[in-house]
């Protein structure tokens, strides 16, 4: 309102059209200049498990899903070493959920929070295995998020927990 700037940002897809429009809030005309800009990202994800966008661990994404034909978003992961997978979708401006899905495509892990709270994931993986996160809009509204995915392969525990197997002398 009045004389300040004002900015939007609006998540697009590409092919499709959009128009801006600029209006004025009283009678009144006034001068204006009208920027519009942009920025690209990573490829969309695919809305299957046969579709889905190959991503490497650690990574960090933005996205968009629900808006257009977008229905869902689905990143594949080959896991490269055994740790904790920790996920986390953020940044959302409508209800989203996040959900894990195994190589033949079992729901293994779901995070369903309410409104716009982050969703998060972590579960137990091996080097090897194939996993699949989705993305999914609930209120068939759209959202803008950001994606965080990481392995924690630390060790954890005391030296309490270990067991000396056999304590010989060494001989030179």
């Amino acid at each position: 309102l009045g004389t300040a700037g004002e900015s939007l940002s609006v998540p697009v897809l590409d092919g499709d059209t959009y128009y801006i429009g600029v209006t004025p809030t009283s009678p009144a005309s006034s001068p204006y200049t009208l920027t519009a800009l942009q920025t690209t990202s990573q490829p969309d994800a695919g809305d299957t498990l046969d579709t889905a966008l190959d991503i490497s661990v650690p990574s960090e994404l933005e996205g968009t899903v629900g808006i257009g034909s977008d229905t869902d978003d689905v990143y594949r992961i080959a896991v490269a070493q055994d740790g904790t997978l920790d996920i986390e979708v953020g940044d959302l401006t409508a209800n989203l959920d996040l959900h894990v899905y195994n190589v033949d495509g079992v729901r293994i892990e779901s995070s369903r929070q309410t409104g716009t709270e982050d969703e998060r994931i972590s579960l137990q993986v091996q080097e090897g295995d194939e996993i699949f996160i989705a993305v999914t809009p609930t209120t068939g509204v759209g959202s803008g998020y950001s994606l965080s995915v990481e392995v924690d392969n630390s060790i954890s525990g005391s030296a309490s927990q270990f067991v000396v197997v056999d304590e010989g002398a060494l001989s030179a």
